[in-house]
């Protein structure tokens, strides 16, 4: 196949990999990406010929030419037809040590295939050596160190083969997989959402869901899982559906795909397990109808890339302080989701913004957002959309167009993020409009049976007496809460400080900053019992504590900020 043919780089990319797979014997793979330069210019007489001459090789009316001119290749070839794996391999191997790329690359494929992965990388190595213009090694070499599971090695071969072959779904599919095994789920969601757009498989889409499954992403999951189910039913694909369904609580469609991945992969000890785990959940649940729900809170980041502090922010240390708080969120197990209450950045800028996402996703566990006063310009280009525009492009489960919003995380539980930010003119009061008041209503009423959970910056009740930071209509936002009767968590920041309120059937919980002292965010764990509602809540500092200490010397009364302690930690329940 000659190179000459292409007339843009990426048929120069699809006829590099057509070139290999022929050269190999891969006939079939070799057509294909024939096929896809076909598809880009159905009318190229040249790729046709070709294809006609590989379909040829293929049947075995025509040998291909490149195997005979080297008589230890045909050898090869001929030993691989009888079937005699032995002559097979020793005449790839001494044609090999010759120094022909192709034969190289023939031999390292028949290691590959042997799953003798150590031996394919030599002859994968000793291809690129052979000084030939082709970057399909690299492909191959990391797609050996992923089933060798070295995937810090497979991840920059990978990404150097995908620099010269940007057009290669498969590379961006297996750097996917690395990146899962890596943990790195979000660069992982990126590259399979590429994959999906170069070429719309169902291997891929199962990739999709296994990844949108192991960041915790669990209905999302369902949804990529439960759409190719549709069309092809395997134990896997049944088997991450019925673990998604288990992780949101929904264990009745967690059983009944549970039981089909079981009876399409029969004795698996692992799915048997899971199985009798959610029937005896589900047993104990209509006993005792307990189901729990953990998030992470963290507020007021104030992330800044100068280099100086205020008279009581440390925020030329925000990177720092942030790092470490999603480093904590990280290795705490079994996080639901992530919300930050407002003021992610300092300065209402757009750079500021760029520089503050690649920290949020970070995190292992989905993320969102609360508008803080700090978050947008008034005037300025920053605003709430474009805002908006840039979270949604880099976290993949946050889809809103507005600032505020709703959504379950799990079966009994809803959540109703607020938007109580002024934005006609700069001051740090806040407001809810009377449309969003309605929209609000209208949240509480559908979820009159379920917990809630209402997250805002500007809060409805203060941590302490700030008429320049409070909500001046907070009265009548608590009067159109207080309406309702299920158990109702509000989560607050805007402050940066400690408090904890109940009002009968409603908690209120304000949490400090992370940028000031205490410098501290907050994991909260909601068990939902069969007569009670029980809020763990808990004061996580940070692990810097000389940047802590630094943080104390700066604030007039350290204790209006870390509250009592009631005010940090503790157990609260509400009654149904």
């Amino acid at each position: 196949i000659n190179p000459a043919f292409a007339y843009n780089e990426v048929v120069e990319d699809y006829l590099d990999i057509a070139t290999s797979y022929a050269v190999s014997g891969n006939y079939k793979s070799s057509i294909e990406y024939l096929d896809k330069i076909l598809n880009i210019d159905p009318q190229n007489k040249k790729i046709l010929g070709l294809k006609n001459t590989i379909k040829q090789m293929q049947s075995g009316t025509m040998p291909s030419p490149m195997i005979t001119s080297n008589q230890k290749l045909s050898q090869a070839q001929n030993a691989k037809r009888n079937g005699n794996k032995i002559t097979e391999q020793q005449f790839l191997t001494e044609a090999a040590n010759e120094g022909s790329y192709w034969a190289n690359m023939m031999a390292g494929d028949y290691y590959r295939d042997a799953k003798q992965y150590p031996k394919a990388l030599l002859y994968y190595q000793k291809a690129i050596s052979a000084g030939f213009n082709s970057s399909s090694p690299l492909l191959y070499i990391g797609i050996c160190h992923f089933e060798m599971k070295n995937y810090n090695e497979a991840y920059p071969v990978l990404t150097r083969f995908i620099a010269y072959n940007q057009q290669e779904s498969y590379a961006y599919a297996i750097r996917a997989r690395v990146l899962t095994e890596l943990g790195r789920y979000n660069e992982a969601e990126t590259d399979i959402i590429t994959a999906i757009a170069l070429e719309d498989t169902i291997e891929y889409r199962y990739l999709e869901g296994l990844i949108l499954f192991k960041r915790g992403n669990y209905q999302k999951a369902q949804v990529a899982l439960a759409k190719i189910a549709n069309d092809v039913q395997t134990s896997d694909i049944y088997k991450f559906l019925g673990m998604s369904y288990y992780a949101t609580g929904d264990l009745n469609n967690a059983l009944i795909n549970l039981d089909k991945a079981l009876l399409l992969v029969g004795n698996d000890l692992d799915l048997k397990t899971l199985l009798l785990a959610s029937v005896m959940v589900v047993g104990i649940q209509c006993y005792s109808a307990t189901s729990s729900l953990k998030f992470a809170q963290i507020s007021d980041a104030h992330f800044y890339t100068g280099e100086d502090n205020t008279t009581f922010k440390l925020r030329a240390e925000s990177a720092k302080l942030l790092d470490d708080a999603i480093l904590q969120v990280n290795n705490t197990p079994n996080i639901n989701f992530v919300m930050f209450t407002g003021d992610q950045i300092d300065k209402p800028f757009e750079k500021e913004l760029t520089a503050f996402l690649p920290y949020a996703q970070k995190l292992n566990y989905p993320w969102y957002i609360t508008f803080g006063n700090h978050d947008t310009c008034v005037g300025g280009y920053l605003t709430t959309q474009v805002y908006l525009d840039m979270v949604n492009k880099s976290n993949p489960q946050f889809n809103y167009k507005k600032p505020y919003y709703s959504f379950v995380p799990q079966k009994g539980f809803k959540v109703i993020v607020l938007d109580s930010i002024i934005r006609d003119r700069i001051t740090s009061n806040g407001l809810i409009g009377e449309e969003q008041l309605k929209w609000l209503d209208d949240e509480l009423k559908s979820a009159e049976k379920d917990i809630v959970l209402i997250f805002t910056h500007v809060p409805l009740i203060e941590p302490f007496e700030s008429t320049n930071h409070k909500l001046l209509n907070a009265d009548k936002v608590r009067s159109t809460i207080e309406k309702y009767k299920n158990p109702i968590g509000i989560f607050q920041g805007h402050y940066h400080a400690a408090m904890i309120e109940q009002h009968n059937n409603i908690l209120y919980v304000s949490s400090p900053a992370l940028v000031s002292y205490p410098n501290a965010f907050r994991i909260i764990t909601i068990t939902n019992h069969r007569n009670k509602v029980t809020f763990n809540i808990e004061l996580k500092e940070t692990n810097l504590k000389n940047l802590q200490k630094l943080a104390k010397i700066l604030v007039f009364a350290s204790n209006i900020y870390s509250g009592d302690t009631s005010d940090q930690n503790g157990v609260f329940e509400i009654k149904k």
